[in-house]
């Protein structure tokens, strides 16, 4: 009877770990790391969970159309060593300038590699630099 027991929880959580494994994803299968852009826009939610954040923005376009943006970023923990205090820092209502690299389909939505925050750059990933050099 012991022995069931053992086996059977070790094949529960092999089974556990193999769902989560399989939802996560490589950021180049859904976003085009090759390809950056910049949106400026009003936070709207966080969403700070694992194993990624979700970054929700309203962006203002010229002529007075609106935007929604999801983009989706690091994991919490890798926000706060990179300097961002999540809750003093990103504030919803409050205006982001977000370096991002584009969906493959082309729409509002990407993967964050930077952000400007409080006046100053943060780069999400170690080996980011933003477009101009920073």
């Amino acid at each position: 009877m012991k022995k069931f027991l053992i086996m059977s929880a070790a094949g529960l959580m092999a089974l556990g770990m193999a769902s989560a494994v399989s939802a996560h994803h490589a950021v180049n299968a859904q976003f085009d790391v090759d390809k950056e852009g910049t949106i400026t826009g009003t936070l709207a939610k966080l969403d700070n969970v694992q194993p990624h954040s979700f970054w929700y923005f309203i962006v203002k376009k010229p002529g007075g159309a609106v935007e929604k943006w999801s983009l989706e970023g690091p994991s919490p923990g890798n926000l706060r060593r990179s300097g961002i205090r999540m809750k003093e820092d990103m504030t919803v209502g409050k205006e982001f300038t977000v370096w991002y690299n584009t969906a493959r389909d082309n729409s509002t939505t990407g993967y964050i590699r930077g952000v400007m925050v409080n006046g100053k750059r943060v780069n999400m990933q170690a080996d980011y630099t933003t477009p101009d050099g920073k």
